[in-house]
């Protein structure tokens, strides 16, 4: 009898790679639009019922989509940074107790 082969769960990039080139592709087929809104009494900003319009479809190319791990990166170093040293002080506080 043959053994059936166990679903192995692909790499943590992967699965990134994956998700943003579906990404990709629905931001060139979903249209693209947007609501009117208002502020109401307490300044919120609400949506206008009804008032969906369509605006100029920008899309992704493939150029734009390697080109957003690199923009990401940027836009979260300081958060990407912070988490490293703080993992960092606290392994240097476990290891010298």
């Amino acid at each position: 009898m043959e053994k059936k082969k166990r679903f192995k769960m692909p790499h943590a990039y992967v699965i990134i790679f994956i998700m943003t080139v579906i990404t990709a592709i629905l931001a060139n087929i979903i249209p693209a639009g947007t609501f009117d809104r208002v502020e109401d009494a307490s300044g919120n900003s609400v949506v206008v019922a009804d008032s969906f319009h369509h605006v100029d479809k920008i899309g992704c190319s493939i150029f734009d989509m390697f080109k957003s791990f690199q923009i990401g990166f940027e836009d979260s170093a300081q958060i990407i940074f912070f988490i490293i040293f703080a993992y960092a002080f606290v392994y240097v506080n476990l290891k010298t107790q």
